[in-house]
């Protein structure tokens, strides 16, 4: 218990002595009194830079006078670290930049002044080693330019404010020290390519392929030790390469110009085989230049390219052959009415012919029209025999050797061909085929032609008029079905009667297209339609139609020919 007794004393005065110090430190602190000796660093300054300002001027009126001294020179220097002081002191109590300012011009005039010398031996050894270099004296000159290049560096590392610091200058006399330095070797170079040029006149190939070799090897050896050298020549480099590739390539460009006369041989000869063996010996060695010589003269992708489709071209013409005699059998077999046979063909044909378009489809000797017939024949093969019954039962003779069928194309003929039947009257399948354009009626010629395996198209002007014949006489009504009889429609075929020579509605029914007269827009339409004038029919009208254009009262026959 006594213990807590003097602890808690003990308490209580700690922090009575606590509170009275904490009143010392709230009464007023004494302001100290300025240290004898005391300079404001303000004035100080002002006066350094009143000394640097006067050393200055003084240095002005020697350089106006034109007589600048060692002493001048000196004051001018003084007034440089004197503005350094200056700005030192001055900093402390302001943040104006204007001393910086002076302090950078200063230095200006006095490097200006201080490099000036240099810059004048710099020009000296410039035109001293120029001179050494004019007579041959390249060791002198070479030294002299390195002494011109020292010194200029200096100017640039010490004198970086003067109008004299050139890295321009230092650029130029390195590069003219290394065009010394490599002048020799570029010499070599020279020489070498001369004495390859030389062997190649005397057809040395030998020494030409090594000299040319030596002359790219210091060419390449300058390119990369001296790169910033006068003599670092990359077209040139380029050109040796090329010199040397062509050189090197020159036999197998002969063998190649020796295997394309073999080629050309036995092409002229029916030699497919052998012509495509040669044609693809060519482009293996002009691959060969491509790959391994590719900066040759005899270099060329395109060469590549020609002989490779040369090669192609010969290897198609053997599968060209084959394929034309197989089609020659199957037009025969359906001549023939052999349809069973042409079917069996046909079939075989088609997937060869589809084998080759997309082997060689730039192959003029089997055609997508070759194939478009095939195709077409395969799939009209179970109506053909009906087809060739048909027309070649209505055919009658032209002069001149030609037959014509005897009445215009039925409906149901045309349907049969075409897989269509674009005419408006269909009343029956014996009513002439109408409303179809004209390249639609030579559609149907080739079609049928390529049934018949001979030859159809529309009859000519002269072809049709030869068929009419003599109207002088004619009974026109008995004839054709026209504005007087037909009630404005067209009607079967062969229901009028037949004309001297066994042809049927040459004139009305329908008016019928003829192969010439034809253009890009228009066609001749001839023998008039139903809606023709009896009197108009007895002409014999013959008109222009739009190619294009449908119209019911037009249509066709055909003419076959042996092909």
């Amino acid at each position: 218990m006594k213990f807590y007794k003097i602890l808690i004393t003990l308490l209580l005065a700690a922090l009575v002595i606590g509170f009275f110090y904490f009143l010392t430190l709230l009464s007023p602190s004494a302001v100290p009194e300025a240290p004898v000796g005391y300079v404001d660093p303000t004035k100080e300054s002002a006066e350094i830079l009143k000394e640097s300002e006067a050393l200055e001027a003084k240095f002005e009126k020697a350089a106006a006078a034109g007589a600048i001294s060692a002493a001048d020179l000196e004051n001018l220097r003084k007034a440089v670290r004197l503005q350094e002081v200056y700005i030192e002191k001055a900093r402390a109590v302001s943040s104006d930049r204007s001393p910086e300012t002076r302090l950078t011009a200063l230095r200006r005039k006095l490097q200006n002044l201080e490099a000036e010398p240099s810059h004048a031996s710099v020009a000296d050894f410039e035109k001293s080693a120029a001179a050494a270099e004019a007579v041959g004296n390249l060791a002198e000159a070479e030294k002299l330019y390195l002494r011109a290049y020292d010194t200029q560096d200096k100017i640039n590392r010490n004198y970086w404010l003067s109008k004299y610091r050139d890295v321009a200058k230092s650029v130029e006399l390195d590069r003219k020290i290394k065009n010394l330095q490599v002048r020799p070797m570029y010499e070599q170079s020279i020489e070498a390519e001369k004495k390859a040029d030389a062997a190649v006149k005397k057809s040395d190939w030998k020494t030409a392929v090594h000299e040319y070799e030596r002359a790219v090897e210091i060419s390449r050896d300058i390119s990369v030790k001296f790169p910033t050298s006068g003599y670092n020549d990359y077209v040139r480099i380029q050109r040796l390469r090329k010199s040397l590739d062509s050189l090197k390539s020159s036999d197998l460009k002969t063998e190649i110009e020796a295997v394309l006369l073999e080629a050309a041989a036995a092409r002229k000869r029916g030699d497919h085989a052998g012509a495509a063996d040669k044609y693809a010996s060519a482009a293996a060695r002009q691959k060969e230049i491509n790959v391994h010589f590719p900066r040759s003269m005899h270099a060329s992708e395109e060469k590549f390219a020609e002989y490779s489709a040369l090669s192609a071209e010969s290897q198609s013409r053997i599968y060209a052959a084959e394929i034309a005699a197989s089609d020659k059998a199957f037009t025969a077999a359906i001549r023939a009415g052999d349809f069973a046979k042409a079917s069996d063909l046909g079939a075989s044909l088609e997937s060869r012919v589809e084998r080759f378009r997309a082997d060689f489809p730039k192959s003029s000797d089997i055609t997508d029209e070759d194939l478009m017939r095939i195709r077409y024949l395969n799939f009209t093969a179970a109506d053909m025999p009906e087809i060739r019954a048909y027309v070649l039962a209505s055919l009658l003779p032209l002069d001149g050797g030609k037959k014509m069928l005897k009445t215009e194309v039925p409906q149901k003929l045309y349907e049969k061909i075409m897989r269509e039947n674009p005419s408006r009257n269909k009343s029956s399948a014996l009513n002439p085929a109408e409303s179809i354009t004209f390249e639609e009626a030579k559609n149907f010629c080739q079609r049928l032609g390529w049934i018949l395996g001979a030859k159809a198209d529309l009859p000519t002007l002269a072809e049709y008029r030869g068929a009419v014949g003599n109207l002088r006489y004619a009974d026109i009504d008995a004839l054709s079905w026209n504005g007087s009889n037909s009630g404005g429609e067209t009607h079967q075929v062969a229901t009028k009667k037949a004309n001297d020579r066994g042809f049927f509605d040459l004139l009305g029914n329908v008016a019928e297209f003829v192969a010439d007269g034809a253009d890009s827009e228009s066609c001749t339409v001839i023998g008039g339609g139903a809606q023709t004038s009896t009197d108009s029919i007895s002409e014999l009208p013959v008109s222009s139609a739009d190619k294009n254009r449908r119209s019911r009262m037009v249509g066709f026959r055909f003419t076959v020919s042996e092909q």
